[in-house]
């Protein structure tokens, strides 16, 4: 699905969605355009819940328009969004009970408000 993710918890079956690499910006513009978020993924046979966007997951990814995020999402991480300087959109479900550092700002500045609460 194009979209990078981290094991979280091998017990409970969950992940997160990350960058590609090892630190943000490793490899720029790895997102683009509108970026749908499954609420499960599959590895190695197994089938994880994508639970939390991780700590800069899309950072600095100027192409990134527009982000659909499950409910099965409870946590968006530090800088999830920093710097992404196209993004128009982003749905950000009931779900989420803990939103990081910048993300309002992000999402205020955002021409289209699709967020049930920040």
């Amino acid at each position: 699905d194009g979209i990078y993710y981290r094991i979280v918890d091998k017990e409970n079956l969950t992940v997160e969605v990350t960058c590609k690499g090892d630190v943000p910006l490793e490899y720029p513009e790895e997102y683009s355009g509108v970026v749908t978020i499954p609420s499960t993924t599959t590895y190695n046979d197994t089938v994880y819940s994508v639970t939390s966007i991780g700590a800069g997951a899309f950072f600095g990814c100027s192409s990134l328009s527009g982000v659909n995020i499950p409910e099965s999402v409870t946590i968006i991480d530090d800088a999830a969004f920093y710097n992404c300087s196209s993004l128009a959109a982003i749905s950000i479900p009931g779900s989420v009970a803990s939103i990081g550092a910048l993300l309002s700002a992000v999402a205020a500045a955002l021409p289209q408000r699709l967020y049930p609460r920040l």
